[in-house]
């Protein structure tokens, strides 16, 4: 130790480890902070992200609500447990199961429900088919409930029909490209390289081409999305 202008002082090499020793608890507690401030981001995310995917009561079936209560009361499983396989809340699970105990959910009605479900899915999967064989596209919800209506006697809904486009058959409300199906067959393709030798032939030649385009007829076509692949 030495004593400058009246004031005690530690010598400089000593100071060193303590000041080593100070800084690096001074790290060491800002990492923690820091990784305690992601941890608790990530914590929120991931609570956002499970609560944007909880499916609400009106996006279930009749065999969803059949499932869960069946995941429940013969599976035996938690509510928690049922609310995290089918991707809904658990207060929804108690609800479900609770109604099924008093009566109010018999399972008897909701196989009946199930089966006309399954009816009406079969009838819009089935005029779906048939409006793409025959190269003629699904526009809106509304012209796919009408076809499939006239084909089942059992009530179809906007929301029902939706559903069974999104998740049964994988389509997406979409652009209409402009380009005709008929222009990119193997006949046009063929045709079109049998052409451009023919065109070069005659370019080689000193011809001179005049070429006059024409508009497709689909321009009297307004439609401008439709449900196709993604």
């Amino acid at each position: 130790m030495e004593q400058r202008f009246g004031r005690v002082h530690d010598d400089p090499k000593d100071c060193e480890p303590r000041i080593a020793a100070l800084v690096k608890k001074k790290h060491t507690r800002e990492a923690a902070a820091s990784d305690a401030l992601r941890a608790a981001a990530l914590r929120d995310l991931e609570r956002e992200e499970d609560s944007a995917k909880k499916r609400r009561r009106c996006d279930l079936g009749t065999g969803d609500m059949l499932d869960i209560v069946h995941a429940v009361v013969v599976e035996k499983l938690t509510p928690d447990e049922a609310a995290g396989r089918h991707r809904v809340k658990t207060r929804l699970v108690r609800k479900l199961v609770k109604q099924m105990r008093r009566g109010e959910l018999p399972l008897r009605e909701i196989r009946q429900q199930q089966a006309d479900e399954e009816s009406k899915r079969v009838a819009v999967l089935n005029c779906v088919s048939g409006m793409f064989s025959q190269d003629r596209p699904a526009c809106t919800v509304q012209e796919v409930l009408n076809a499939a209506q006239a084909a089942t006697p059992l009530v179809l809904k906007a929301r029902f029909v939706r559903r069974t486009l999104k998740e049964d058959l994988g389509l997406r409300y979409r652009k209409i490209p402009r380009t005709s199906k008929q222009a990119n067959s193997y006949l046009s393709l063929h045709k079109r390289q049998e052409f451009a030798k023919v065109l070069l032939a005659l370019l080689d030649g000193g011809k001179r081409i005049i070429n006059v385009d024409e508009s497709w007829l689909d321009r009297t076509d307004f439609r401008r999305r439709s449900w196709q692949d993604p």
